[in-house]
């Protein structure tokens, strides 16, 4: 009969509808949660290819500051962390994919697509990097916490380009999650940045994609690298927040970019003064061990006495896997 139609129909809906929270509940906010329920996007298990934009974190120096703090202390700080950063991931529309002790996975664009969602990413990390700004102002304040706590930052690296994402795993564990070249290219983007002293870092697909909707972004180009196990050339960018200087930002990037061009031409000797001249306007020289003025100033010297690596195409070899 028709009302046993309809009535298995909706049972089916509700289902569905039961299923779905289930699973994305403790992933998207309540607002992608309620777009996803909308729209016909049904997730099975096992993975799709899509494009998405990927983000990972973690904080700088964290061992140290483990080892510093007695345990209820390091769960307390990790609570108020990871709270305060998955709240602007959320309010940014990421699905948190997951945390590993102190670092974060995050994705933008499923399982609700998001045509926008390289810029989602980007603001995202902006708003991170704001973020615990104002929590180091509140630690501090507070006289409660260590001075590492008052001085924590984190790292953040973002890519963007095509994962396998879908419900991963065993037939006993399972999880919403995504894998890909390029999932492993964005963990890479917030690894690296250790190296040059910078606390977010995305490649130049995040960023094209990205200044379609964010044509105000503040950044500048960092430099070209070839990872390990690769044979083209990866473009690494850094992106200001409202926390950094604008003056000092807009100065530096100009007397950086002059210099990074000299540099992969390889006119090692007008670089050098050009990295000179960056270092002295770097928004973080005062609070970081090494800047990326600091970093390529040294190899230019270095390549100014020994000459540049054979075959110079003015991209750097790292070896970080």
């Amino acid at each position: 009969p028709p009302a046993l139609i309809i009535f298995f129909g909706i049972k089916k809906a509700h289902k569905k509808r039961r299923r779905l929270q289930h699973i994305f509940s403790s992933y998207l906010s309540p607002e992608l949660v309620d777009r996803l329920l909308e729209s016909d996007h049904n997730p099975q298990n096992g993975g799709s290819e899509v494009c998405i934009s990927m983000l990972f974190s973690d904080i700088e120096n964290f061992a140290g500051i483990a080892q510093e703090l007695p345990p209820d202390q390091l769960v307390e700080l990790m609570g108020i962390y990871l709270t305060a950063m998955s709240e602007v991931l959320r309010a940014n529309q990421a699905t948190l994919d997951k945390f590993v002790g102190d670092g974060i996975v995050a994705m933008f664009g499923m399982p609700v697509v998001l045509p926008n969602h390289a810029a989602m990413a980007c603001q995202a990390a902006l708003r991170m990097q704001e973020r615990c700004a104002a929590l180091r102002r509140e630690w501090q304040a507070s006289g409660e916490w260590s001075a590492s706590v008052s001085c924590l930052h984190n790292r953040i690296g973002v890519h963007t380009g095509q994962a396998v994402v879908g419900t991963l795993g065993s037939a006993e564990r399972f999880n919403y999650t995504m894998i890909g070249d390029s999932v492993n290219l964005a963990s890479r983007c917030e690894a690296i940045a250790k190296d040059y002293g910078v606390y977010t870092l995305v490649s130049g697909e995040t960023l094209e994609a990205a200044r379609k909707d964010l044509p105000d972004l503040s950044y500048r180009k960092i430099d070209d690298v070839i990872f390990k196990g690769r044979y083209t050339s990866f473009a690494l960018y850094e992106l200001w927040d409202g926390s950094i200087n604008a003056e000092d930002a807009l100065a530096c990037k100009a007397a950086y970019e002059s210099a990074l061009d000299a540099y992969q031409k390889g006119d090692f000797h007008a670089a050098t003064k050009g990295f000179q001249m960056a270092e002295s306007h770097e928004p973080l020289r005062l609070s970081t061990a090494h800047t990326p003025s600091s970093v390529l100033l040294a190899r230019s010297r270095k390549y100014l006495e020994e000459g540049a690596p054979p075959g110079w195409k003015g991209a750097h070899y790292c070896e970080l896997k």
